[in-house]
């Protein structure tokens, strides 16, 4: 019998619930596809699973944790490449970034956990949660058992709406949340002053760009006809378009800019660029589909004013060089 194996058996017979051995060649593989070098383990428990990944994966540098000192002096420790740290997770701070986080500790507190250690990810690195099924606790009908399931549920919810990560739970073992935070590419805008210039950007594939809408923008060296704008829409390709209408508009050129918003909304543009509230405004009256790109170039200041916008059906905003680093993460 192998020691992995008589180390297993051994942590069921102590009531230990290792990670179990489907489990861990499961993880044993993303470690081997993606080349990964270093592991935290937030939950030591009899050391199983660290003994694991160091015996049998090619990860150079384990570090494990774990709160309660008589799992901590007997956990096996078998391997130079495993450093065991006797903390409280909640209150430990990592002195590096890991390329792999296996979080096997409270199930009542996993969003916590998550909250913490997704600060201390390589980037292209995996947090790896196990028990996400809590098989063990499913038969068992007591408070505290319900208590925790209700948890872990709500904690799968809440890993479900994180926008900035994909998020798999995978069908082995106890289940296991596999978390890899979402690539951040950067979009390229670029404003147009003329045509030919604009024709060129579309030709390159360049994200977004820019142009002035004749007699309705500011700031403008030169400006776009409609039928130019149109003659651009045609030429896109997989770029998008915003027009930009931001200029502050008086009462003797409603009647025009009216007009001049249904044109667009019959174009294949992508954003209408704005300054003065009475776009939004005509476009609720008139019912015009168009999306709509606020740009007050000062004045958003506060996260808090994004639910304003967006319940105003605005989908972009553009920030003021005063809002703080805290703000946009917000």
């Amino acid at each position: 019998m192998s020691y992995i194996r008589k180390l297993y058996l051994e942590s069921i017979k102590n009531n230990h619930h290792p990670l179990e051995i489907e489990s861990c060649y499961y993880i044993w593989s993303l470690i081997s596809i993606h080349k990964f070098s270093t592991m935290l383990e937030i939950g030591t428990g009899n050391g199983f699973s660290s003994t694991f990944f160091a015996l049998k994966t090619d990860l150079k540098k384990i570090k494990t944790i774990e709160k309660n000192e008589i799992y901590f002096q007997n956990s096996n420790k078998v391997s130079s490449k495993v450093e065991y740290v006797l903390a409280d997770a909640f209150e430990y701070k990592p002195d590096s970034k890991y390329d792999i986080i296996f979080i096997d500790g409270p199930k009542s507190k996993q969003e916590l956990l998550f909250e913490k250690y997704q600060n201390y990810i390589n980037h292209n690195g995996m947090i790896i949660i196990d028990n996400i099924f809590l098989k063990r606790l499913l038969s068992k009908n007591n408070k505290q058992a319900l208590k925790i399931i209700n948890k872990n549920n709500n904690f799968i919810k809440y890993l479900n709406q994180k926008k900035d990560w994909n998020i798999k739970i995978v069908n082995v073992g106890d289940g296991l949340a596999v978390c890899k935070r979402k690539e951040k590419t950067m979009k390229l805008s670029v404003t147009c002053g003329n045509y030919s210039l604009a024709l060129k950007m579309l030709e390159l594939n360049v994200d977004n760009i820019i142009v002035g809408l004749k007699d309705y923008c500011c700031r403008f060296n030169n400006v776009f006809t409609i039928e130019e704008i149109k003659s651009l829409c045609k030429n896109k390709g997989n770029s998008k378009i915003t027009v930009c209408l931001n200029d502050i508009y008086f009462e003797n050129q409603m009647n025009g800019l009216t007009e001049t918003l249904k044109l667009l909304n019959d174009i294949d543009i992508d954003y209408v660029m704005f300054h003065d509230f009475a776009i939004p405004q005509i476009c609720y009256e008139e019912n015009l589909n168009l999306n709509l790109h606020y740009s007050p170039e000062t004045i958003v200041t506060s996260y808090g004013q994004f639910d304003f916008y967006l319940k105003n059906k605005i989908t972009r905003v553009s920030l003021a060089t005063e809002l703080m680093t805290n703000e946009m993460k917000k």
